[in-house]
């Protein structure tokens, strides 16, 4: 194994030292020239090498004595010895001493200049005395721009003076502070960094210079914002799909989703619109709102609440054109926006319409605005394309209730009112007649003919001509009147509030003259009649049950009287 230069020549000198102090006379040479061998001590890193070397000189003295010839004083030397051990002894520690400072200094060196966060050092009066590579990293600033100064220079404005006193109470009481605040950088950019400032004190405890660490947590800041805007999105989510899911009515759960939307997104004005065929589908203000409370707001909700929307005029005509959301950035540059001038009183800056759909149709369009011109937000629009998807399921399922419910109450083929619903209307009916002391009617309507149409032209054409007799027959009618199918080829009609028999003998006559027309039927042509009975209320009873019995049995003497006629029932008939 080769020696080190270093040690070779650490031998040699030893060497040397033992050679000169022996060949002397006693107590001329002495233990000086060990010192100077342990001294050899500073040229290796390993604080046990300058132990070898104090070990070593120590011997040398000790053999320098013995050997020495032997003039001289004996005990002069002898202490001579004794010193020169101790000398050496402390000159060793001495080099460990500053070997284990030197080495704490180049670990304290390391860590100031490869810590990934700043480090900022003052003077007792607050002046920057020191920064470090990552100071100049995080704020752009090199050291000859910032040594000498106050660090007051990096103050961002954004905390008041009373933070600041706040902070420099703590540090002269307790000796440090820690905590978050915002700075700006070289290039005059405001971010928010994680701050810790110590005081270093004498033994005295007066202030000898801060220290102040501190890391950039804008990437923190932004991830914990983006964590708390999709917190924010998924409540408002699970609230749309609550109001959907829950709401008894679809105006309730829209008014609920308007005013969570405002809420979420600080938007002022949300109104509510809804589809209305009249000839041509437009869109009409609902009574579904959110406004906030602002004076300066009330014109221009009061005036879009009074206006009506075509496909494809406005916003809301946009959305009912397309079915698709419409985000416009700022009204006053869209040509097509009507309300230019109200909106901009009202500070009015961006629009934005969503569309609800059902079974692919516009059921509703909610339309928002806000203060602030800005572009679109994807995450904000798919919460709001969502809101608008769990608000239709809530349209279609309200729809499909709707449905049934008709169903339930109406007859499949010619659409009227089923035995149960004519029921109803007829002992509405009565109570109406009776309250006001005026008469009602039912009649008992039966096609003549209908057999053979089903038997000769088939059930096509006999279901064609059951529609068809449906729509003469409500036509006939007024709107508070019911037409309802009860049986095969039987009808009831029930005529609320009339004056007397006049009124039903006279709609009668025009039921018999239009449905004694023919009837197409696809290709083919038919011709039926109808015998029809009729009870009046109070004169042939006095509820539903009765009047019935007795329309048909007046149906029934039309039919064996020759059919295709009317007539009243009588008194007589049980």
């Amino acid at each position: 194994m080769l020696l080190s230069p270093r040690i070779v020549i650490a031998v040699l000198i030893y060497l040397s030292v033992l050679l000169f102090d022996c060949s002397l006379p006693l107590g001329v040479a002495g233990g000086v020239p060990y010192v100077a061998f342990v001294m050899v001590g500073l040229w290796f890193s390993r604080p046990y090498v300058t132990v070898i070397l104090a070990v070593l000189g120590s011997a040398g003295t000790l053999i320098g004595y013995f050997y020495s010839a032997p003039e001289g004083v004996h005990w002069m030397v002898l202490t001579n010895r004794g010193l020169a051990i101790f000398v050496i002894w402390v000159t060793a520690v001495l080099i460990i001493r500053h070997k284990i400072d030197t080495a704490d200094l180049e670990q304290a060196a390391t860590v100031f200049n490869e810590v990934a966060g700043g480090i900022i050092v003052t003077d007792a009066r607050n002046i920057i005395t020191k920064v470090n590579p990552g100071f100049s990293r995080i704020t752009g600033f090199s050291p000859d721009e910032v040594i000498g100064k106050n660090p007051n220079m990096f103050q961002s404005g954004l905390q008041d003076k009373n933070f600041y006193r706040r902070m420099w109470r703590s540090i002269s009481v307790t000796g440090a502070w820690h905590g978050e605040i915002w700075s700006k950088n070289r290039a005059g950019e405001i971010f928010p960094e994680k701050l810790s400032i110590v005081a270093i004190k004498d033994r005295k405890g007066a202030i000898l210079k801060h220290i102040g660490l501190f890391q950039d947590i804008s990437e923190q800041k932004n991830t914990e914002a983006t964590l708390r805007k999709k917190s924010q999105i998924l409540q408002l989510l699970h609230a749309t799909a609550q109001h959907a899911n829950s709401a008894k009515t679809t105006e309730a759960a829209l008014q609920a989703t308007l005013a969570d939307i405002c809420a979420y997104t600080g938007w002022p004005v949300g109104r509510v619109y809804l589809p209305f065929i009249n000839p041509k589908q437009r869109l009409l203000p609902a009574e579904i709102s959110h406004l906030e409370q602002d004076p300066l707001l009330l014109p221009f909700q009061q005036e879009i609440e009074q206006t009506v929307f075509e496909p494809g005029q406005g916003l809301p005509g946009r959305v009912l054109a397309s079915g698709k959301s419409e985000w416009l950035a700022d009204v006053s540059q869209d040509p097509h926006f009507s309300k230019t001038q109200s909106a901009t009183k009202a500070g009015i800056k961006t629009g934005y319409a969503v569309p609800v759909l059902a079974q692919a149709e516009v059921a509703a369009v909610m339309v928002f605005f806000a203060r602030e011109a800005t572009e679109p937000e994807q995450d904000l629009a798919q919460v709001l394309d969502s809101a608008g998807r769990q608000l239709g399921l809530l349209f279609e399922r309200k729809q499909a209730e709707q449905q049934l419910q008709h169903l339930a109450n109406h007859d499949s083929l010619t659409g009227l009112p089923s035995v149960r619903l004519a029921m109803d209307r007829l002992t509405g009916a009565l109570a109406v007649s009776r309250r006001n002391l005026t008469q009602a009617a039912l009649m008992f309507v039966d096609l003549d003919g209908f057999k053979k149409v089903n038997d000769n032209l088939g059930h096509r054409a006999g279901d064609l001509l059951l529609q068809g007799v449906a729509q003469r027959l409500g036509a006939c009618v007024r709107e508070v009147d019911t037409v309802a199918r009860i049986g095969g080829d039987e009808f009831l009609i029930v005529l609320t509030n009339i004056e007397g028999r006049e009124t039903a003998e006279t709609i009668a006559k025009k039921l018999l003259e239009v449905c004694s027309l023919p009837f197409k039927l696809d290709a083919r042509q038919a011709q039926i009649g109808i015998s029809i009975g009729i009870a009046l209320y109070p004169e042939h009873g006095d509820n539903a049950d009765q009047l019935i019995k007795k329309a048909d049995k007046a149906m029934y003497r039309v039919k064996r009287q020759g059919k295709n006629n009317l007539l009243f029932a009588t008194n007589d008939e049980s």
